[in-house]
């Protein structure tokens, strides 16, 4: 018998707190690029969490998450959506704010059974090694990647790009992030991406810098349809970091800016001053630790 890895734990986990049904229903499919044979056997595929108001993003071709890092349900809201999404018929791609370099072992590990051979394999890249571990390789991220391989081996259709670039400093992170988002998108796809929220602002600024351009405006110059949203959620704890050195990282405690207690997006009358169409909450904030340390653990 296979023993499964953290990530599956994590993402087993998951899914049974969060059992749920889209609409009511079960979600039903057949494995991808498969013709109906008669007798086929069709698969159930329980993606989530219900999310209160999917239907707000209902047109959108591209939607841009905006997260605080260091939180376990975020994550999960991005999985679930990019589920819900491409069971309602079209193809996903995710977009995550990993650096490119990552690109192999996320694919080989999507591509493999899980477990802790693969898990491990993925999480000797730099970018889950690093001393600043600034909430983005966390324990629900890489539960993430676990629940889209599990997804995509029962034929949902979600592929997984990395579009961050290590080798690029500074604000033009924001331009290659654009620019690694659009090359790697696909025709009839929607796009979904998971990138911190000054990222997802669809409009330039910031109280430090007036001119700073975010991954979101020029997101937004290509694709003027679409929805970038703002995480909220209820008062709790997150993983954050208060500097730029591995010590200024650790679990604090964050005041509420939501009041769903559950998954749930809002749209604005109209995009507000920093560039977002709306909100998606989570409930209650909840800490993900780095994905790193639980490796170190189990060894």
């Amino acid at each position: 018998m296979r023993i499964p890895g953290l990530a599956g734990l994590l993402a087993l986990a998951f899914l049974c707190a969060t059992h749920a049904t889209l609409n009511g229903h079960d979600v039903w499919l057949r494995a991808e690029n498969a013709k109906p044979t008669a007798g086929a056997t069709v698969q159930a595929v329980r993606c989530g969490r219900e999310i209160a108001n999917l239907a707000a993003l209902d047109g959108a071709p591209m939607i841009l998450l905006g997260e605080l890092h260091g939180l376990e349900a975020v994550p999960a809201f991005a999985v679930d959506l990019a589920c819900r999404l491409a069971t309602a018929g079209k193809p996903v791609m995710l977009a995550l704010e990993i650096p490119r370099q990552e690109q192999d072992r996320i694919d080989t590990f999507l591509a493999s059974k899980g477990g802790p051979t693969n898990e491990a394999a993925l999480l000797a890249g730099e970018f889950w090694r690093r001393p600043f571990q600034d909430g983005r390789s966390s324990r629900a991220r890489l539960a993430l990647l676990e629940a889209v391989r599990a997804f995509r081996a029962k034929g949902v259709r979600i592929r997984v790009v990395a579009v961050d670039d290590a080798a690029v400093p500074g604000p033009a992170r924001d331009e290659a992030m654009a620019s690694g988002l659009l090359a790697a998108r696909r025709s009839g796809a929607i796009a979904v991406l998971l990138a911190g929220d000054l990222h997802a602002r669809t409009k330039p600024g910031a109280p430090w810098n007036a001119t700073i351009v975010w991954a979101g405006v020029h997101l937004r110059a290509k694709e003027p349809k679409l929805v970038s949203l703002a995480n909220r959620f209820l008062g709790g704890e997150a993983w954050t970091c208060l500097g730029n050195s591995p010590s200024d990282c650790g679990i604090r405690t964050v005041k509420g800016r939501g009041v769903a207690p559950d998954f749930r997006i809002e749209r604005f009358a109209s995009t507000d001053s920093v560039g977002f169409d709306g909100v998606f909450e989570i409930g209650p904030a909840t800490a993900s630790l780095p994905a790193r340390d639980d490796t170190r653990t189990r060894r």
